[in-house]
């Protein structure tokens, strides 16, 4: 097997193990991501990578830090900053802003993933009252 070969393997055959040690359906695991089950058996298979907010409901489902499932993105021996294009594409030097913000505030990390299990229209009204709130600190 090649290095790459590897690599595409690390992250499906960490979520199925993950899923298995839990004695869990794909079916199940769907149901709590609220993805399809197909969608889970891709993640699994290698043929479809999740996005990172899918790995972070990932770890808070299975109860893991969400970075040993962002790692399995990375390449054996690749420095953090040398992402997949799978993790950070081109530009996103964000990703790296948003980590550190969620390592030094847990909550804010499960509140955006709680924001996340609701429907678009919800999420815009979350976001709304958000920025006017803020906009009503600036103000003090």
């Amino acid at each position: 097997m090649r290095e790459n070969e590897e690599f595409v393997m690390a992250l499906p055959n960490t979520l199925k193990k993950l899923r298995i040690q839990k004695n869990w359906t794909q079916d199940y695991v769907g149901n709590k991501l609220n993805i399809s089950r197909t969608t889970i058996s891709k993640f699994e298979t290698g043929r479809q990578v999740p996005a990172i907010e899918v790995l972070m409901r990932y770890a808070e489902l299975f109860r893991i830090e969400a970075d040993y499932l962002i790692s399995e993105l990375t390449l054996p021996g690749q420095s953090m900053e040398k992402k997949t294009p799978y993790l950070v594409k081109g530009k996103d030097d964000d990703f790296h802003l948003l980590q550190d913000l969620f390592r030094k505030n847990p909550k804010l990390k499960k509140l955006l993933l709680e924001i996340d299990k609701h429907p678009p229209k919800e999420q815009q009204r979350i976001t709304d009252f958000l920025e006017t709130f803020i906009k009503g600190l600036k103000k003090r």
